[in-house]
């Protein structure tokens, strides 16, 4: 789920941190609001919409990677140091790659680079808190309110097929409510519990 919603989970992690990022924007002054505010809309549409790597797949810097690439990109955009000194020199980590994304969203990375000014481990652990409260407090204890009992794989659910229509209506009025915005889902269908419980294991934290 780390971009099907991660622009909203950036706005709520900014409130998480609060003090830390409270005068975000004001350090940003080179850019202007007008376009920043356009550059997040676009960023938006494609997150919500499930497309922001094939979106980033169409433009020179991306070019001749594929999506596992893209995804690995912004998981070194959203959780690495911004900077770290060796021998006396200031190194990037992962800076060529940090780079394509910064040439398409200069306003986002500036944003999400001064949320891990202080401490980089911030924006993740907030990231976390959010997706766990969204999942386990929110869409988990509404299905099991209607008597479906879900199985949560980190930003994932899985329920009876016989659920699945209902699951995904009140999976999609949470994130309306909470974020405002509805999500495209991607599901898999297994054929029985003893393969779905091989996902879980396959995808479970070492």
């Amino acid at each position: 789920m780390i971009l099907s919603s991660m622009y909203n989970m950036l706005l709520e992690a900014i409130k998480t941190l609060k003090n830390e990022s409270v005068k975000v924007f004001e350090l940003i002054p080179q850019l202007s609001f007008e376009s920043l505010n356009e550059e997040i809309k676009t960023f938006m549409d494609k997150c919500t919409g499930g497309v922001f790597y094939d979106h980033c797949l169409e433009f020179d810097s991306f070019k001749d990677l594929t999506r596992d690439n893209v995804k690995e990109i912004m998981l070194e955009v959203l959780f690495s140091r911004n900077h770290y000194e060796k021998y006396g020199k200031k190194i990037i980590p992962y800076k060529e790659n940090k780079n394509r994304f910064k040439s398409k969203y200069p306003g986002i990375y500036e944003i999400i680079e001064c949320l891990k000014t202080k401490k980089h481990s911030s924006l993740a652990i907030a990231l976390q808190l959010e997706e766990s409260y969204l999942f386990i407090d929110l869409i988990a204890k509404k299905l099991c309110e209607v008597g479906i009992v879900p199985i949560t794989i980190h930003d994932s659910l899985m329920v009876e097929r016989e659920h699945e229509q209902e699951a995904l209506k009140i999976i999609s009025n949470v994130f309306k409510e909470a974020y405002g915005v509805v999500l495209s889902f991607m599901k898999k269908l297994f054929k029985t519990l003893l393969e779905a419980l091989k996902e879980v294991k396959s995808l479970a934290p070492l």
